[in-house]
């Protein structure tokens, strides 16, 4: 399963990558359709992984990498391709004056703080619901779940990317802006309450699991 989890790893990395500006400037749309459905099919094989991890007590940290940079792409691409704002400004952003080897390493800098921030506040509890949702899967022939996990994450990966090249995909990021724009701590104070809400409803299903066994 390791060589696997950091072929994730890898790709997710070199996705995100991808989405520096001067780097995402000389990228086709063809291109960045198929790294943003590629990127689905990534987590759903991972969440897999993590769950059959956990059943063998085994060390999880690889798996919940590789989610958390998967959400990391996906939240580099939001603020980035999108050009969402974070209050007044996309934190993405250098200052314009800036160098191009400064630009390059603000990006980098942020879209690393922006992963290990998916990484231990989303991915972990969400690994720790998705455990629970797909422990039918481990009662499965291996490559059976394989198979299933491999189909579900290329469906939701080709929607996605199919709706981010839509105009309402655009029309839902100029809506946010706005009400980022109008209550600067908005995006903020939800960025704060999906870890919380993620831990409540792990707590919850835990248990529910627990009382049930």
């Amino acid at each position: 399963m390791t060589p696997r989890l950091v072929a994730f790893v890898v790709a997710h990395i070199a996705s995100i990558a991808t989405l520096e500006p001067h780097v995402a400037a000389e990228i086709g749309d063809t291109a960045r359709f198929w790294i943003l459905a590629g990127q689905l099919p990534l987590i759903t094989a991972a969440v897999l992984v993590h769950a059959q991890l956990k059943q063998q007590e085994k060390s999880v940290g690889l798996a919940e990498l590789a989610v958390g940079l998967g959400l990391g792409y996906l939240t580099v691409l939001l603020l980035s391709s999108f050009e969402v704002l974070v209050g007044p400004a996309n934190p993405l952003a250098a200052p314009a004056a800036a160098s191009d080897a400064v630009k390059a390493g603000w990006f980098v800098g942020f879209a690393a703080i922006m992963t290990m921030g998916n990484t231990l506040f989303i991915a972990r509890p969400l690994l720790g619901i998705t455990d629970v949702i797909v422990g039918f899967a481990l009662r499965m022939p291996p490559k059976a779940a394989q198979g299933l996990f491999a189909v579900v994450g290329a469906g939701l990966g080709f929607g996605l990317a199919g709706f981010a090249s839509t105009d309402v995909a655009h029309d839902m990021a100029d809506k946010l802006n706005e009400v980022s724009a109008a209550n600067p701590v908005a995006l903020l104070i939800a960025g704060l309450a999906i870890p919380l809400l993620l831990n409540v409803i792990k707590t919850l299903v835990t248990r529910k699991k627990k009382d049930s066994s």
